[in-house]
């Protein structure tokens, strides 16, 4: 049997981050018209995104795991509920309320440059219903990847956790909330009409 960790968060994003900047400039220096660079750079990080967010949550992949290890949470709130008792019931209250913030500020933090960026490359994410659909789309996605990997047997145990998704899709309505802001000022503005092809 192989052992684990045969492809690590870190190869994965350094190999994925050498394709994706080697496809954007064959992709720019292809063109006729060369498209704004400012626009051009926020591409780079939209990518940047979704390679980093794919290293945190998918990858180790592991090779020889025993299938079918997967479990699902489809009750909002309760796993966290229940984790912060027993946190405060056999270690402390403070490390309880560090593994909730860690938790759920990850999953928060992590989504909200989604909010940001896509709603600057993509007028459609502007709107509130569309920012929240990206949100939720993209965190049910990696779910799923999740739950599968878990099943088949090439990731470690991941949960398929209804929290996740809704502390993602918060994220990055906080980031479309950010950027709403920042577009009312004339810095905003000015910069948004600068990235504009």
């Amino acid at each position: 049997m192989l052992g684990y960790y045969n492809f690590t968060s870190p190869a994965f994003a350094i190999i994925a981050i050498i394709i994706w900047v080697t496809a954007l400039l064959i992709w720019y220096f292809s063109r006729k018209k060369r498209d704004n660079l400012k626009h051009l750079f926020l591409v780079f990080l939209y990518g940047i995104f979704f390679i980093l967010v794919m290293a945190i949550t998918v990858f180790p992949l592991c090779i020889g795991l025993e299938q079918g290890n997967c479990s699902i949470n489809l009750v909002p709130i309760y796993y966290l509920v229940g984790g912060f008792v027993t946190n405060v019931e056999y270690r402390s209250l403070f490390i309880a309320i560090r593994q909730i913030v860690i938790s759920v500020g990850a999953n928060i933090i992590m989504f909200i440059p989604l909010g940001i960026l896509s709603g600057l490359l993509f007028k459609k994410f502007q709107r509130f219903g569309c920012a929240l659909l990206l949100g939720v789309l993209v965190s049910l996605s990696i779910e799923i990847i999740q739950l599968i990997g878990s099943y088949i047997g090439i990731m470690e145990i991941r949960i398929f956790d209804v929290n996740d998704i809704i502390f993602n899709a918060l994220g990055c309505i906080i980031g479309y909330f950010i950027l709403k802001r920042a577009l009312k000022s004339e810095w905003g503005k000015r910069f948004y009409s600068s990235i504009q092809l």
